[in-house]
């Protein structure tokens, strides 16, 4: 090139920033396309979602049906109790899959060890999905029975089955139907309440639970109004019911306090040795342990809490343990103090070697290897990106500091349209197919969608920024220099 004019030259130093700052986005934009997530699945985000805790809820049964079931002849269902035990893990659950080009870049490089680099990669890697849901799986249950709000919840989970138990109890069907009216669902919290003052020492007095009684009474009496008939007998029934919880706790623990309440009644009903967290997860992975459907759970029986002899007085949990502290509870399912880190390694161990035979039987290999191209896609736009930057760095040294960038422009909106299809997929979904989203598959969808973000929005964000640069600054500069030229030559050709 030629010698420039002296306008031009005042020109050509103003496009200086502007490819300092095409260089700067550029750059930024290269490094997220390749070190952060292209789609990542947040696991926690998902398993939080209403409608896939509402499909769990509705399949708890298969999975601890054995361990619900009533051995005293009462009609009573604990499922809420493990509906709201499950609701809080889930809440607590934490676990992401991230895709990513530097990911992919490690499995393409990665040799005979791909396979392994992939899955630890996204599943059982530290801080992958499947560790960090271990982790947070147990921790999740062990906070509920150690954290206020853990137990709180787990407390009126109890309380409200047991409320249901004395109510039950009564003969009289025209009552049960009145209590059971879905306008008195709020009065029946109040009755739940009211029960739980078993376990208050300030409201029972040297073992004298009629004060709770009465009041459970009235409230009874109150919620069925004049409409419906509160005899002497039903009352009666009532009375006895309750009394029953207290003696049969009472039994158990010399002091009966909520804990103790709410530990002796889930234990007396519930085979909470079925629930063994390890036990469960070992017979889901088709372990040879022991109890890994949860039969040795059942026969390890030890003696009762607060009955020396270990003989129970109740015939339908001759066969449990009866516990009366949420320690000896953690104990039970496997999550006691000295069992959560070893619980957890061991669960590892066993995923990692589990996922292991599964590649090996199911030839996952070569479905894993697929993986590594994620990075031969996604280095278009990287070098493209990269690219840009390299040439608009060099111009800043160089007397024409234009420069093209049209193949950036061309093909670098493509990640930023994925995160936006991310972002409005529901939509997208809901016009294109409306009934995709109705159901329980389709609250299990919109959890899903719900837990899936990309990164790809900073290149976006820089793509778009790169386009206003360039029609507002750089356009303008090239067109006077471009004018400032051909008049420069035509006047030294003169």
């Amino acid at each position: 090139m030629g010698r420039l004019s002296e306008r031009e030259g005042r020109l050509q130093k103003k496009l200086i920033p502007y490819n300092i700052a095409v260089c700067i986005l550029s750059l930024i934009a290269a490094l997220t396309l390749f070190f952060t997530p292209i789609i990542t699945v947040d696991a926690g985000k998902i398993l939080n979602d209403k409608g896939v805790i509402a499909f769990a809820d509705k399949n708890i049964d298969a999975i601890v049906s054995s361990a619900l079931k009533s051995g005293n002849g009462d009609v009573v269902d604990f499922k809420p109790v493990v509906k709201t035990i499950v609701t809080n893990v889930f809440e607590s659950a934490e676990g992401e899959i991230s895709i990513s080009a530097a990911g992919s870049f490690r499995a393409l490089t990665g040799g005979e060890e791909r396979t392994k680099i992939v899955m630890d990669e996204l599943f059982l890697g530290d801080g992958a999905l499947v560790t960090r849901l271990i982790d947070s799986v147990v921790k999740g249950v062990a906070n509920m029975f150690k954290s206020t709000v853990g137990r709180e919840l787990l407390e009126g989970a109890v309380v409200n089955v047991l409320t249901d138990m004395v109510i039950n109890n009564i003969a009289d069907q025209t009552v049960k139907d009145a209590l059971s009216k879905p306008e008195n669902v709020e009065k029946i919290k109040e009755l739940a309440s009211i029960l739980k003052e078993l376990g208050d020492s300030s409201k029972v007095t040297d073992g004298d639970v009629s004060p709770v009684i009465d009041k459970f009474v009235d409230k009874v009496d109150e919620i069925l109004g004049d409409g419906t008939t509160f005899d002497e007998e039903t009352k009666a029934q009532v009375n006895d019911k309750i009394k029953e919880l207290y003696d049969g706790t009472q039994e158990y623990a010399s002091d009966v306090t909520t804990e103790a309440l709410i530990c002796v009644n889930l234990t007396k009903y519930v085979d909470v040795s079925a629930l063994n967290l390890e036990q469960m997860l070992d017979g889901i992975l088709g372990g040879d342990g022991d109890g890994g459907d949860g039969s040795e759970g059942s026969a390890r029986k030890g003696a009762t809490e607060g009955q020396p002899d270990g003989t129970p007085s109740d015939g339908g949990a001759e066969e449990r343990k009866i516990i009366n502290n949420y320690d000896g509870l953690l104990e039970e399912i496997g999550l006691g103090d000295e069992r959560c880190e070893a619980l957890t390694a061991n669960l590892r161990v066993r995923l990692d070697a589990e996922a292991d035979r599964y590649i090996r039987e199911k030839g996952v290999d070569k479905y894993v290897d697929s993986y590594q191209y994620v990075f031969c896609v996604w280095a278009l736009f990287i070098a493209s990106w990269g690219i840009l930057s390299l040439v608009s760095l060099i111009r800043v040294f160089t007397r024409d500091k234009r420069f093209t960038s049209w193949y950036v422009k061309l093909f670098c909106w493509l990640p930023p349209a994925i995160w936006l299809t991310l972002r409005f997929a529901r939509e997208i979904i809901s016009f294109f197919a409306p009934d995709a989203l109705n159901g329980e598959n389709g609250a299990a969808i919109e959890g899903v969608l719900g837990g899936i973000t990309s990164s790809t929005w900073t290149s976006g964000l820089c793509y778009a920024l790169l386009l206003l640069l360039s029609l507002f600054w750089a356009f303008p500069l090239k067109r006077k220099i471009k004018r400032e030229r051909v008049a420069f030559e035509d006047d030294y050709d003169d």
